[in-house]
């Protein structure tokens, strides 16, 4: 339960900073919850990298839907890759590993002056 708590904490501050700011604040927001919640720095890791590949994932398939496939189609056949999807699915994993990293540093922070 503690798990999804910060899974949405993480997601729903980054989502919040990424309307105003730049895609990497996903990292920041990471960041913090990661430093101000105490959990393990693996925990801190996975709940980071879910929150974030489960909102850029989501948000890119919402994306995908309302427009019919039409940029995703051409950036996938620019990138060489075989389906849409793939395109969808590397987005999310490139914003999970940001957050999912930047989750675990704010852990082992909050574990050094701890």
């Amino acid at each position: 339960m503690r798990f999804l708590l910060i899974l949405l904490l993480i997601a729903v501050f980054a989502a919040a900073l990424q309307l105003f700011l730049p895609w990497w604040t996903c990292a920041v927001a990471a960041f913090f919850v990661g430093a101000a919640v105490r959990q393990s720095g693996n925990s801190a890791f996975w709940a980071g990298f879910w929150g974030i590949f489960l909102l850029w994932g989501g948000y890119a398939f919402w994306i995908d839907q309302h427009t019919q496939s039409l940029l995703t189609t051409k950036m996938a056949s620019l990138f060489s890759l075989p389906s849409p999807f793939l395109l969808i699915f590397l987005t999310a994993f490139v914003g999970g590993l940001t957050s999912g990293f930047a989750a675990g540093a704010g852990a082992y922070l909050r574990k050094t002056f701890q």
